[in-house]
């Protein structure tokens, strides 16, 4: 009859097939969620990329391999709708040191970083040298010295132009005070020649070697 027609034709225009969800975008492992937003839904056929992951309403899914996802909801066995979700590779933190980890007191250490760049280009780092100082720069190279011996853990952090970030492994650096050179010269004057003259070095800490220029 016109008046079964016409209920069907209304059903069909009420089911319409829409979803949110969140983030729109992410580093490898990210967990999206996503959330029905269709009208006259009774059944929910979730798919990534042709890959059938759901059958509920309102599903998380995380992605751990870095590619463009094409998200769809089918409703009901019919109406359907579909966005993109993408997922980045996150970059890889690493760095190196000048003098072999170590140096001394007051001595400008280079930090090089010798990451490796995900899907996006690097765009910052963020030094921290283990003694409560800590850089956030554009540059991959910075210099840095310790006031004071000691050992200290150093560390870097990465973030790419998507947001992407890793933390290195922890460098272990030892600093060793730098020698005070210091003498004095008994005595410090005399008359006539020839003089014998002692030398005493009070030099801080105490060497292994000491050069003399007379």
């Amino acid at each position: 009859s016109s008046d079964v027609c016409s209920s069907d034709l209304f059903n069909l225009q009420a089911q319409n097939a829409d979803f949110t969800y969140t983030p729109h975008e992410g580093c490898d492992n990210v967990t999206v969620q996503f959330t029905d937003a269709s009208t006259g839904a009774t059944s929910w056929n979730w798919t990534y990329n042709g890959t059938p992951f759901s059958t509920l309403q309102n599903p998380q899914r995380q992605f751990n391999t870095p590619g463009t996802y094409i998200i769809r909801l089918t409703i009901n066995g019919g109406d359907w709708q579909e966005y993109t979700v993408n997922v980045w590779q996150s970059p890889t933190a690493s760095f190196t040191t000048t003098g072999n980890d170590t140096a001394c007191t007051s001595t400008n250490i280079t930090f090089t970083s010798t990451s490796t760049q995900g899907s996006g280009a690097i765009v910052w780092y963020v030094w921290t040298y283990g003694d409560g100082n800590r850089d956030s720069v554009m540059s991959s190279t910075i210099s840095h010295a310790y006031p004071s011996p000691g050992p200290y853990t150093a560390n870097l952090v990465i973030y790419d132009q998507h947001g992407c970030y890793d933390a290195s492994g922890n460098h272990n650096i030892i600093v060793y005070q730098a020698p005070t050179a210091q003498f004095n010269i008994s005595p410090s004057s005399a008359c006539g020649a020839p003089i014998t003259a002692t030398f005493n070095n009070f030099s801080i800490p105490a060497g292994a070697s000491y050069t003399w220029d007379f």
